[in-house]
This record gives C-alpha cells, structure tokens and sequence, in this order.
C-alpha cells in the first residue's frame, strides 16, 4: 500500500488551495503559478487581464485555482 505524503502541521506548500485563494485575491498572477508551476499560456494571460484591470486578473486566477 502506498503512504499518503503528510507535511508536519504549519509548513506550507504550493499546492495549499488556503494560500493560493488568497495569492488570487492579492497577485493573481503568482496563484496561477502556484497553480501550474510553470509560466504558459494561462500565466501570462492572467498577467495581461491583471494589466488591463485588477478584477478581471483575479477572477481569471480563482477560476484557475479552483477548478479541478
């Protein structure tokens, strides 16, 4: 049987959707990073909806952090 990887309580990693939600609402562009662990379409879309206004960035990072 395979073991479920823990982390000890109180260290963080990219993949806590707590933090990611609240790196959408703060610098959505560092959410879908966090997210994709990678700059592809999608992050530099989300710069450029950031660029034009903040709302759309932060919808666009929510979205993306969000779904499955």
């Amino acid at each position: 049987m395979g073991r479920k990887k823990t982390q000890p309580k109180g260290e963080f990693s990219m993949d806590n959707k707590f933090l990611q939600v609240i790196a959408a609402l703060l610098i959505p562009p560092l959410a879908v990073y966090m997210k994709n662990r990678r700059f592809d379409g999608s992050f530099w879309l989300n710069v450029v909806l950031t660029m034009m206004f903040d709302v759309p960035g932060v919808l666009h990072a929510l979205y993306v952090v969000l779904k499955k």
